[in-house]
């Protein structure tokens, strides 16, 4: 058949690639002339793999083709751009009222910074203003992980984005995508859409490879099970609802050696052979090729990258029977001819936004260095200039040996002239997180061997630095390094230990390639953005850079014997008993010391409803050697690190090894969060006393667990009732001490604060968020102290508490409109969001009215993160237990920070006084951990009433001046005597929390 590309000026031109297919033409002519007169036409208009380059251009001369059909390769012709792409789907739209858009994944994610800067938010924005009717989910859109997959979907606000942001307007499907603790779906397996009252059924699949391709921690609550059983099962469900017209979007690869060639190739070809015969058309993605061809009678389109082009799909639908009888396809350039207004005004707004940024010139290149992969060919140099630009930044910015980058992670060329900002954006979109390891020389060998692979044609992917290296491949395409030369000339130490730089998706991903870099990699050392690596690389040169390939890597001709190493036989040990208490290596680290463990140490099972555990049990030995170890450092720390363990993670701790390191802290990290315990809130005699034993016997157990299941629903519905959403997972810790069979729980620290961090994978605002305690049995969340600090784009939350609980973070953000024009509102609004105040009513907060006793000493128990004591409370002459406050004092009088007066009463209903408060918020410092010395301070002399301060109120009025938390009034008095107000009361107790480190 003759070769044909549909370019947008409205006429066919002949050219070397098959961008159309009828297929009266291929089909059979019993199958080609049977189509019925009675049918619907439906149009189907797609795009993949866009990756949010919604003003990107590429003109003809860069690509090579004529892509207008004037006969010509012209540098003044461009495709690209989506408002553009805007244009020619809209023409095509109006011309038949049966017009869906639609895509195959990749629509986001590795975006150019006009995206990205906004998380993405432009691009479906754009897509809604085309009016997308459906897509798929591909490996790039879960790059951020799951939660902000979904928050793109449905809406939500990151700090990035909009403030409230909607979500999209088109639903996205995937068939094979589900939850691991219940097995439901992430998104609909499948859509219906009708036209002309016939259903027509959308099904969507991603490869299977993308937990390979994305960084696990973002995606550790998903699983990507079978592409094909997947489809097949929704089909099946499809044909159950009498649906006959199916469509599988697939981001899964195609290929074709010349478009619109009889084969077609790849996942998406072996995908189609394997689908129900009831699906009509395959819409691939992910390997950015123009694809259009049969496969089993199954049209399989592809519609190449980056908004270049569309496919344009023809359905005729009969009638009567619902399915579909004809089809074909034309895949079509988006020749840049007429802009889309609404489009372009998209575009531009976003361009106004982010130019200061984008257009901040960094340096200047000499030489233009492109963004391919390390490339191969004996004697020729596999190196490329910008990999190795990178490269060097990454070493430079770490102060390491070596360094290694993924050649996916360099995303666009780099042209002669300045360097923006917003190119070196475009070049590292990801904003991933360089990591410094240690490694032996050995370890370096084995990483480079692992990412040449073996038995196909790929070859190298990391771009190098701080080394060369050759490597060869034998007759059956093994391939392997034969020498690592380091700047001097020598051979590298295999023996020796070195330092290696590389971002945090090469350091956790599992693909084979990768995966040797987290297992044999040591010592992590997290440092800045990768993009901010290179931009201070390239700023610290003062002449133009001239990177060029340099023979950093080079293949060369297998040796002429390569001496196969003998195997080595064993020597057999002593079997290990397997529930015997784990033997592990302390190992002194900038941390603290760190007891290393091995995977055989961790005993993992599945409980029945579905639940991973893991236990590691730490010998008597091995947890004394590293608390002895940790004595002598400035941290007195023990770390236990399970970061890469999924689930929940117990781990059992000899209470005899504890009894004579007080002061030390075994901080133990597991998944994502973290649990600092201090020894010296174990008192182990006192525990092996009331399980009725010895220390010798005690095993304490630490817990964390993160909360699913019933407990999560029961926490999302008191989210709900509260009024506040959830930014992350709840997470429980708990700590349990076990002897002969017995167990008691070990959940009051007295005034210690135990620090535990929950991790969020966002950037978190800490003025409108808190970490809250969760009661399952009250259903309620109360405020718990905790500090933000956002990490590699995440948030990592540090909450303190002398006590255990199920522990999450949520967002809240309350306004009183008696508080507009007030001085306090800042702080009243702040804390009354960290659920610490209230209103009177849910609008009005009367910040100008008395506070009471009682209600200050409420103020200050939430505050501090107390558990309620009615026990305590019982001794108060003038309360009984029906009062609000009966628990709350109770709290308040343990934890001393008030007293009654002599005749024994409290008066919890009189109005508290400015030096009685002072009181109170000194002791409230002393139980969070901040005393100060009153003798040191002069903080009453300098107000004018200082005299009038009572004794028993002046060192405590004198500590709070000192700490900025009271201050005097413009007349520089301090009125000890005054009543304070709900305001007063309210902003004091802020900056407390701020002292104090409780809030930041």
């Amino acid at each position: 058949m003759s070769m044909k590309l549909l370019a947008n000026n409205t006429k066919w031109v002949s050219f070397t690639l098959v961008l159309l297919i009828t297929l009266s033409a291929i089909l059979p002519a019993s199958q080609a002339g049977a189509v019925p007169a009675d049918t619907i036409k439906l149009q189907l208009l797609s795009v993949n793999d866009l990756h949010g380059k919604i003003n990107d251009k590429y003109s003809e001369v860069s690509l090579n083709e004529d892509l207008n059909g004037d006969g010509t390769v012209s540098s003044s012709t461009y495709v690209g751009g989506m408002d553009y792409m805007a244009h020619w789907l809209k023409q095509r739209e109006a011309s038949n009222p049966n017009t869906w858009i639609i895509h195959a994944g990749d629509m986001v994610g590795g975006s150019p910074p006009i995206s990205a800067l906004f998380q993405d938010e432009p691009a479906v924005e754009i897509m809604e203003e085309i009016g997308f009717d459906v897509g798929t989910a591909g490996n790039h859109e879960f790059d951020e992980g799951t939660q902000e997959m979904l928050r793109l979907l449905h809406g939500g606000t990151h700090p990035k984005g909009t403030v409230d942001y909607d979500g999209q307007n088109f639903p996205l499907t995937v068939a094979n995508v589900v939850y691991k603790d219940t097995g439901a779906h992430v998104l609909p397996p499948y859509i219906i859409n009708e036209v002309e009252g016939v259903k027509v059924g959308f099904v969507g699949v991603i490869t299977e490879e993308t937990p390979q391709i994305v960084i696990p921690a973002g995606i550790q609550d998903i699983e990507f099970t079978d592409a094909a059983d997947a489809a097949n099962e929704a089909v099946a469900e499809l044909k159950a609802q009498g649906v006959k017209s199916i469509i599988v979007l697939a981001h899964i690869p195609a290929d074709q050696a010349t478009t619109g060639a009889s084969v077609v190739t790849g996942d998406a070809a072996a995908l189609a052979n394997e689908l129900d015969d009831e699906v009509d058309v395959v819409f691939a993605g992910h390997n950015h090729r123009r694809v259009s061809g049969l496969v089993d009678g199954k049209l399989v389109v592809q519609a190449w990258e980056y908004g270049k082009a569309f496919a344009d799909v023809e359905l005729e639908i009969d009638r009567t029977t619902g399915d579909i009888v004809a089809k074909t396809a034309e895949i079509v350039a988006n020749v840049q001819t007429t802009a889309d207004p609404a489009v372009k005004a998209i575009i531009d707004n976003y361009n106004r936004q982010a130019a200061p940024l984008l257009n901040r010139v960094i340096g200047k290149a000499e030489v233009e260095m492109s963004k391919n992969y390390p490339g191969m060919g004996i004697g020729a140099n596999g190196d490329k200039a910008l990999g190795n630009m990178i490269a060097d930044g990454m070493k430079h910015e770490m102060s390491a040996d070596f360094a290694l980058m993924n050649g996916g992670g360099v995303r666009e060329n780099l042209n002669v002239g300045d360097i923006t900002w917003g190119e070196l954006f475009s070049i590292q979109p990801f904003g991933n997180v360089l990591v410094k390891l240690e490694v032996t020389g050995a370890d370096l060998e084995a990483i480079l061997n692992a990412q040449l692979g073996s038995g196909t044609s790929f070859g190298p992917d990391f771009h190098v630095s701080g080394f060369k290296y050759t490597w060869y491949r034998d007759s059956s395409n093994n391939r392997k390094v034969l020498d690592i030369i380091l700047p001097n000339g020598s051979a590298m130490d295999k023996t020796k230990t070195y330092t290696v730089v590389v971002n945090n998706f090469m350091h956790t991903s599992t693909a084979a390639k990768n995966k040797p870099i987290g297992d044999l990699g040591k010592n992590a050392v997290t440092g800045p953005e990768d993009l901010e690596a290179t931009v201070n690389f390239v700023n610290s040169f003062t002449a133009p850079l001239n990177y060029v390939e340099e023979g950093r890597i080079k293949e060369v001709a297998a040796p002429a014997a390569v001496t196969p190493t003998p195997p080595t036989t064993p020597t057999p040990e002593t079997p290990k008993n397997p529930d015997a208490p784990a033997d592990v290596t302390p190992v002194s680290t900038k941390e603290g010391i760190e007891l290393v463990v091995d995977k055989k140490d961790l005993k993992k099972v599945t409980t029945a409803d579905g639940k991973t555990v893991t236990t590691l049990e730490i010998s008597k030995d091995s947890l004394s050697k590293a608390l002895e170890m940790a004595a002598g450092q400035d941290s007195k720390k023990a770390i236990i690190d399970l970061s890469k363990v999924e689930g929940t993670t117990i781990v059992g701790l000899p209470a005899s090894a504890l009894q004579d390191a007080k002061d030390a802290v075994i901080e133990i990290k597991a998944g994502d969060n973290t649990y600092e315990l201090p020894l010296s809130i174990m008192n182990v005699d006192s525990v092996a006393a009331a399980l009725g034993t010895t220390a010798g016997s005690v095993t304490i157990r630490v817990t964390i667990e993160p909360v699913t299941g019933n407990d999560a629903q029961q926490i999302n519905k008191s989210a709900s009732q509260a009024g506040v959403s959830l930014l992350g997972e709840a997470v429980s810790f708990t700590i349990t001490a076990e002897a002969n069979g017995k167990s008691t729980e070990v959940n009051d620290f007295g005034t210690t604060y135990v620090t535990r961090t929950i991790t969020i994978h966002v950037e978190v605002e800490s003025g409108r968020a808190t970490a809250v305690a969760f009661d399952p049995e009250a259903g309620e969340m109360t405020f718990v102290p905790a500090t933000f600090e956002v990490v590699d784009g995440k948030t990592v939350v540090k909450i303190k508490r002398n006590s255990n609980s199920i522990y999450t973070v949520v967002k809240s953000d309350k306004t009183f409109a008696d508080l507009n024009g007030h001085w306090s509102k800042e702080d009243v609004e702040l804390l009354a969001s960290k659920l610490v105040v209230k209103g009177q009513t849910e609008t009005q907060f009367a910040p100008n009215s008395d506070i009471t006793r009682a209600e200050f000493a409420a103020l200050l128990v939430r505050a501090l993160g107390l558990k309620e004591n009615i026990a305590a409370a019982a001794n108060i002459k003038d309360v009984n237990g029906s009062e609000w406050f009966f628990g709350p004092l109770g709290a308040a009088v343990k934890a001393g920070l008030m007293e009654g007066f002599e005749d024994g009463t409290f008066r919890p209903d009189a109005k508290i006084t400015r030096e009685q408060m002072a009181v109170m918020i000194s002791r409230a410092m002393a139980t969070a951990g901040k005393e100060m010395d009153a003798a040191a301070l002069d903080g009453n002399a300098n107000f004018e009433d200082g005299s009038k301060i009572k004794d028993w109120a002046a060192d405590a009025v004198a500590i709070n001046v000192a700490a900025g938390i009271i201050k005097g009034t413009p007349a520089n008095t301090f009125e000890p005597a005054s009543f304070a107000s709900r305001a007063e009361a309210t902003v004091m107790l802020k900056r407390l929390l701020e002292f104090v480190e409780f809030i930041n």
